[in-house]
């Protein structure tokens, strides 16, 4: 309780969520039982409601009888389970590597502490997309590590990708793309188009001087 109004009257006192933002509810069927999943109001990415399904599912994180009751999760409950979620989970951290060194962590409470702070700021972001940027040859999840990302590990969700490159069936690109990110590959095709734009200029110059040569020499 002291953790949901501490949240709630920091999120409301600094307006940076839409208060009356809300998601319903759907039963699903999923491993043999009956769940309730958050759906979009809206088109678009939300990763915050991907992270909230994916840990509903997994039944780390459970809705409000309220929400069940009418039905419909309000943005201050979805931020409530999730930082609820991640506090817990840092506690856990915290305690293991409290017992392993046999004394207290300071250091692993601030940490801990810092983590949630960040998760708070991240959240408002959360609410329509996130930037990714995947690598094609590490694996469903190999991306440049950002700040949204953080936010995954912290919640302890993974995040996975389908762009990736077969790296048996296609060995030259593989080679070609390496480590590179996305990002990475696009600055490289704009470079490779600027310069295919300036060697074909070159070349039209190059064409327009040996024709200017050779009008001289006749």
């Amino acid at each position: 309780l002291c953790l949901h109004l501490t949240i709630s009257n920091s999120l409301t006192s600094n307006k940076i969520y839409t208060t009356d933002m809300a998601y319903s509810l759907k039963s699903v069927w999923f491993k043999d039982r009956n769940k309730k999943i958050l759906l979009q109001n809206e088109n678009g990415p939300c990763p915050l409601l991907a992270a909230a399904n994916v840990l509903l599912l997994s039944s780390k994180i459970t809705l409000p009888e309220s929400s069940i009751r009418n039905n419909v999760a309000s943005i201050d409950d979805v931020v409530n389970m999730l930082a609820g979620h991640a506090l817990r989970r840092n506690e856990q951290r915290t305690e293991t590597i409290t017992n392993v060194s046999e004394g207290d962590d300071h250091a692993g409470a601030e940490e801990a502490a810092h983590h949630i702070n960040e998760l708070l700021t991240l959240f408002p972001s959360l609410q329509h997309g996130m930037d990714v940027n995947p690598k094609f040859t590490l694996g469903p999840t190999g991306c440049e590590y950002t700040n949204g990302l953080g936010a995954f590990d912290i919640m302890g969700v993974d995040l996975v990708h389908g762009w990736l490159v077969d790296i048996e069936q296609e060995q030259e690109v593989a080679k070609v793309i390496g480590s590179k990110s996305y990002n990475e590959l696009v600055e490289m095709v704009i470079r490779g188009n600027e310069a295919t734009e300036l060697r074909e200029k070159l070349a039209k110059e190059i064409t327009r001087l040996l024709s200017d040569d050779d009008e001289k020499i006749t």
